[in-house]
């Protein structure tokens, strides 16, 4: 899926959820992340990060999006469905910084 649901932060190295994205869907049962996202991985642009599992259907892909290229140092391995349109949003990993 195109990054709709996600916001890459250049600055933090950050992808996180939308916040305006999901005010207004409170029918996302799971997050689940892929087993390749771990902390230490690589992640590339296009890269599926995880799938949102709606009520309404079949689990959603997540893609990472431009930008997001490099080495995980933190994953967020307890996503909340249902804080993901409350603020702060939900940090979903997090990459080292460049050298």
């Amino acid at each position: 899926m195109p990054s709709d649901m996600v916001l890459w932060d250049p600055i933090n190295r950050e992808l996180r959820f939308r916040l305006d994205y999901f005010e207004d869907k409170p029918d996302v049962i799971k997050v689940v992340l892929l087993p390749g996202i771990v902390e230490g991985g690589e992640i590339h642009p296009g890269a599926e990060v995880a799938d949102l599992v709606f009520r309404t259907g079949s689990p959603t892909a997540i893609d990472a999006p431009p930008g997001c290229d490099g080495i995980m140092d933190f994953v967020n391995a307890t996503l909340d469905p249902d804080e993901l349109g409350l603020s702060p949003s939900q940090v979903i990993l997090h990459l080292h910084p460049k050298l």
